[in-house]
């Protein structure tokens, strides 16, 4: 999978839909159970988008790359819009009790 750096490189741009969900946790600094708490799925369907055994619907990579704060057209496609650099959040929705 992606390495672990803070950093996007030329490189990571291309990978794959897996590999840069990962890269954009590891950017956010969210874990594998921040992401699945906020989008309120468990930690293995999360697990399973990144190693690519099941592929997240639309609205779950939008809200995705929302809250790590990347381009959803990169995390779509891997490829990066110009000029646009990854602006992490760390924003969490509050849940009703």
């Amino acid at each position: 999978m992606v390495k672990s750096s803070t950093q996007l490189k030329p490189e990571d741009l291309q990978q794959s839909l897996g590999d840069r969900l990962e890269k954009s946790l590891n950017l956010s600094g969210y874990s594998i159970g921040d992401m699945a708490e906020y989008l309120e799925v468990h930690r293995n369907t999360v697990s399973g988008w990144i190693n690519e055994r099941t592929i997240p619907a639309p609205i779950y990579i939008r809200t995705w790359a929302d809250m790590t704060g990347v381009p959803v057209e990169w995390l779509k496609t891997g490829e990066w819009p110009q000029g646009e650099a990854p602006k992490p959040r760390k924003t969490r929705r509050t849940q009703a009790k």
